[in-house]
């Protein structure tokens, strides 16, 4: 088969969307060598992978809005030049406007800006209003959890048959560390204390930062502990910085902004706790990283993942700011249960994997192709 893939995320983040664009690509092109692949893309980044792949380099795809104004012929032109079978768009908004012979897939993560909009921008919001019409004009839907199958189904009444899930899969560097050296020198770049809570995520509304803060507030004296606030500055982040100080707690928290892809296992490592209270997700990667890594979790009972992983975390009502406060206090009150937990989780990770998901994503290529 030829197979276009459409990796302009990879090119711009190396979270969530971007994350998962180039492990996939990278576990098709080791996995998968008698098909060719064209990876489509802005010309910011050269790939360097191992496989039968061209590049096929756009430099207007370095936006959303660029693409999509002007992405539909050229992606047409594309597929009818290069003669492809398939075309794979992982950035969930695709500029399949145009009928062609080619089998089109489109990857969506979640309708979070379709069910709750008050959590993204105007911009976004937007952009997901273009929907119906892409779908129209896509063959097959990816998706990565049951929960985000079941919202396409009831939002756009997509027929079952049309949607597959491709669970995500971790990294092999997400993994205990045991070299002692190393984590002290990842300590120290990131001025890390010897106790803390992890949070791992974009400052945003729908990650409810504004209830750990508030939780965290409140045990923090009684277990001389502090927080760790790992990830890139998002929309509407200023409310944080006063939250800091109407809490008191400016000097126990620390912000790293973006980690290195490769220190972050690290922090997992060191971290006594991670907290993913997000009051909506697709799946949410980090909770898969810290588990795989050793590091307990604490997370809404609402998350999409799969009840495997769920059994291994402490569970919180998202916006029951004692329910989150009483879990916070489990890692310095109940260390035994705590251990549990994480070797539950550490066991329970390991079922995940990008080459799984890369099979099962080739196993929808043939199927279109048949």
């Amino acid at each position: 088969m030829r197979i276009g893939l459409v990796t302009n995320m990879m090119d711009q983040q190396s979270a969530g969307i971007g994350r998962y664009t180039e492990n996939l690509t990278k576990e098709l092109l080791l996995n998968n060598k008698e098909n060719t692949y064209y990876l489509i893309h802005s010309n910011k980044k050269k790939y360097d992978f191992k496989g039968n792949y061209q590049e096929i380099r756009l430099p207007f795809f370095d936006s959303i809005p660029k693409k999509l104004l002007i992405g539909g012929p050229v992606i047409e032109k594309i597929c009818v030049d290069h003669k492809l079978d398939i075309l794979h768009d992982f950035g969930q908004i695709s500029p399949f406007f145009l009928k062609s012979k080619t089998k089109k897939i489109l990857t969506i993560f979640d309708l979070g800006p379709i069910l709750f909009p008050q959590f993204f921008t105007t911009l976004t919001c937007t952009y997901s209003k273009l929907f119906p019409v892409i779908l129209n004009n896509t063959d097959h839907i990816i998706t990565i959890s049951e929960n985000s199958k079941k919202d396409i189904v009831n939002t756009f009444k997509i027929p079952k048959e049309k949607i597959t899930v491709t669970h995500l899969g971790v990294e092999d560097r997400f993994r205990p560390v045991k070299n002692k050296e190393y984590l002290k020198k990842i300590r120290k770049k990131y001025k890390l204390p010897e106790k803390f809570i992890l949070f791992v995520g974009t400052i945003e509304p729908r990650k409810n930062l504004p209830l750990l803060l508030s939780a965290f507030s409140k045990i923090k004296d009684r277990f001389d502990t502090n927080l760790v606030i790992a990830g890139k500055l998002g929309w509407k982040y200023e409310s944080i910085y006063k939250t800091f100080d109407e809490l008191g707690i400016t000097r126990n928290v620390i912000l790293t902004g973006f980690v290195d892809d490769n220190h972050l296992p690290v922090l997992y490592n060191l971290a006594d706790v991670l907290v993913y209270p997000s009051l909506y997700e697709g799946f949410g990667l980090p909770v898969l990283e810290a588990l795989s890594c050793g590091c307990p979790v604490i997370t809404s009972k609402f998350s999409v993942l799969r009840q495997d992983l769920k059994k291994c975390c402490f569970l919180i009502d998202p916006g029951d700011e004692a329910s989150l406060c009483r879990a916070l206090e489990m890692p310095y009150m109940n260390v035994k249960r705590v251990k549990v937990f994480a070797d539950k989780g550490l066991k329970a990770a390991h079922e995940y994997s990008w080459t799984k998901c890369s099979y099962n994503t080739l196993n929808v290529y043939n199927a279109l192709h048949e």
